[in-house]
């Protein structure tokens, strides 16, 4: 992991080891400790566990240093968080007595005992919930408990503890979790007493929307249960247009091999129904979901008919930045599912639009990300032509501008993507990119951007080196 992908190049151990020096010249002291555990987060993830573990102590040294009691609890309990994430639990429980804010010590209980009951340290979760005041977290923590309880096959012990969450919601959501796994472990019976229980407990949620949102996942259970007709009849119990598009999609899948003619009725369904969305984002989204689905299902004619009423919400959003990214999305969620060519005529429209936004400190990200997404789709002619469209547009950006480094930090991180989607197919091609990106984000005077940057750039190192 820590070898360099070429002689010339510094390996990704060299650039997370400039990040560090680079958050030693940065003048605030909580701004310093957060990009700090920032790498860290970012070793852990390319597996440089020796380094990351390292620099944990130095980390925290930084944090309890901090003046401002706020900063201070704020930065322990994201410490906290990332022990937590990392697994490692009894280092976080050490961390926890350094917690003085009542506000962050109660978010750390709750992600404390939730990691320990995901490790199935039940125990020690229900002891870590005892010092929980809040009801809704306590129960959270139930539910954290009664998943692992499945996992390890103790159904009975999952409902007992279903039993002493209060709210419908989360007691409900715990039992249909429970149906699902009785199913799977071939109790048919069971699973449909426990869900039947759910139903009812749904029925009484006051808030229509959280209402909705239930009914549509047990009309998907009932669905992978096979169970069509009483998933379909649960659809008139949805008045969220979010939530039945989605009830309607995840049982036409399930139904498609049996019933396909069925499951085209219920996408035309779920296309009507994602009209009445509001949001024009969240609707174009759903629009090309659902025209993916269709696409799938074979109904070509009526995926096109989507997929250009998408574009066509898309183009009414007023605002270009958000039409830029509403556009990128959509390309993105063509590319992802094989639509390529269709993919790459929306990128390249996102591109044009991306250039109509006035506001620079907005235009140039929106180009870097479509850059990113075009590498990570391996459109790599059109990547490269958004990244000269990048260039271009750096150059007409006021050195005053140039200062804090936030665009060459956007400029170092489209480099990196690029050339890590590259390094297979055009190592040769990519490698001076890359070298590129590294002396960008060397150059940018901020030392918060610029320890960022080479964050990024350490981690398209290593990256790299799987690759090759």
């Amino acid at each position: 992991m820590n070898a360099s992908f070429s002689d010339e190049s510094p390996s990704s151990s060299d650039l997370f080891l400039e990040a560090v020096n680079a958050t030693l010249e940065i003048e605030e002291p909580a701004d310093a400790a957060n990009v700090l555990l920032q790498i860290v987060t970012a070793l852990f993830k390319v597996g440089n566990v020796d380094y990351a573990s390292a620099l944990l102590p130095k980390t925290l040294k930084r944090i309890r240093q901090l003046e401002d009691p706020k900063e201070k609890a704020y930065l322990l309990r994201l410490f906290l968080t990332f022990q937590c994430k990392q697994g490692l639990i009894d280092a976080a429980v050490e961390t926890l007595p350094l917690l003085e804010d009542s506000e962050q010590r109660a978010i750390a209980l709750k992600e404390l005992a939730v990691a320990q009951a995901d490790a199935g340290r039940l125990d020690d979760a229900r002891t870590t919930a005892d010092e929980i005041e809040d009801l809704d977290d306590y129960e959270t923590i139930l539910e954290a408990i009664g998943r692992r309880q499945l996992d390890e096959g103790l159904f009975f012990e999952a409902e007992s503890t279903a039993a002493e969450i209060e709210a419908d919601e989360p007691r409900a959501r715990l039992l249909r979790s429970i149906a699902e796994s009785l199913w799977f472990a071939e109790k048919t019976d069971a699973a449909l007493r426990v869900l039947e229980h759910s139903q009812r407990l749904v029925r009484v949620i006051d808030d229509e929307t959280a209402r909705s949102f239930s009914f549509a996942e047990t009309a998907t259970i009932l669905a992978k249960f096979q169970r069509f007709e009483e998933a379909a009849d649960l659809l008139n119990e949805i008045t969220d247009p979010g939530s039945k598009e989605a009830a309607c999609c995840a049982i036409a899948s399930f139904m498609k091999p049996e019933k396909p003619e069925r499951a085209n009725i219920l996408l035309n369904l779920a296309a009507r129904t994602a009209r009445e969305i509001d949001d024009p984002f969240r609707r174009a989204s759903t629009l090309c979901q659902i025209g993916v689905m269709m696409s799938r299902n074979g109904q070509a004619t009526e995926a096109q008919a989507v997929f250009k009423e998408t574009l066509t919400v898309i183009r009414e959003i007023r605002n270009m930045y958000s039409r830029t990214n509403a556009m990128t999305d959509f390309a993105v969620c063509l590319a992802a599912n094989g639509i390529n060519e269709s993919s790459k005529k929306i990128f390249r429209s996102a591109r044009a639009t991306a250039l109509e936004i006035d506001d620079l400190s907005l235009e140039l990200p929106c180009l870097c990300r479509i850059t990113e997404f075009q590498a990570e789709a391996e459109f790599f002619d059109d990547a490269f032509e958004t990244l000269q469209a990048v260039d271009e547009l750096r150059e007409e950006v006021p050195r005053s501008e140039l200062a804090n480094g936030s665009f060459d930090r956007c400029v170092a991180g489209a480099l990196a993507t690029f050339t890590v989607a590259t390094a297979e197919e055009l190592p040769e091609e990519s490698l001076p990119l890359f070298h590129r990106g590294i002396e960008t984000a060397r150059k940018i005077s901020d030392p918060q951007q610029r320890a960022v940057a080479l964050q990024r750039l350490a981690i398209a190192a290593a990256d790299r080196s799987d690759r090759h």
